[in-house]
């Protein structure tokens, strides 16, 4: 999958988001009589609001959960393809889950953590941009099972996320790439 963050970034900027859930207990009332015990409880409404950041930290890490998931067994028209990216990311993961599917190639990610290190989050109005280190060590096997790449490389990546009701990726650029485990993983 190295050549997804292969696409240029473009400046942009985010809208807050928010998530509703939870509830409190209201105070209880029992009425007891002779042959009966009702009771009733109430439950308060809450709203929760989650800072922009996290959201898009959020929608981020969700995001490269899907990409390894489909890129182990590649479905181009998987629903949550269109759940976390827009275009022109969208098509081209598409392109590239296609060709895999066709060709048989898929990866393989070793045992352990494989941990995004997102160290920045810019967010304004309805876009935000994440700077990301990781270590890619995941594994490309062709139809045969043969290993293709089993490179082991340290990147530094920069994501465009958009708001539409959600935050979802637009673009993604490979700033650096290091072989090993270097640079900004260290």
């Amino acid at each position: 999958m190295r050549r997804i963050v292969g696409i240029v970034t473009l400046g942009a900027s985010v809208l807050v988001a928010c998530s509703g859930g939870g509830g409190a207990a209201a105070p209880t009332t029992t009425t007891a009589s002779a042959s009966a015990t009702t009771t009733t409880t109430t439950l308060a409404a809450t709203t929760t609001t989650v800072a922009p950041e996290q959201a898009v930290r959020a929608a981020y890490l969700a995001y490269w959960a899907m990409v390894d998931r489909l890129a182990a067994a590649p479905a181009a028209e998987d629903a949550e393809l269109a759940q976390r990216t827009v275009d022109p990311l969208l098509s081209f993961l598409r392109d590239e889950f296609t060709t895999s599917a066709s060709t048989g190639l898929t990866v393989r990610l070793p045992p352990g953590p494989h941990p995004h290190r997102i160290d920045s989050v810019q967010v304004s109005s309805n876009a935000a941009t994440v700077k990301d280190c990781y270590v890619d060590d995941r594994i490309q096997v062709d139809a045969q099972g043969n290993v293709v790449n089993n490179d082991v490389v340290t990147k530094e990546l920069q994501a465009t996320l958009v708001f539409s009701g959600e935050w979802r990726l637009s673009q993604l650029q490979q700033l650096t790439k290091t072989g090993g485990v270097s640079g900004c993983a260290v």
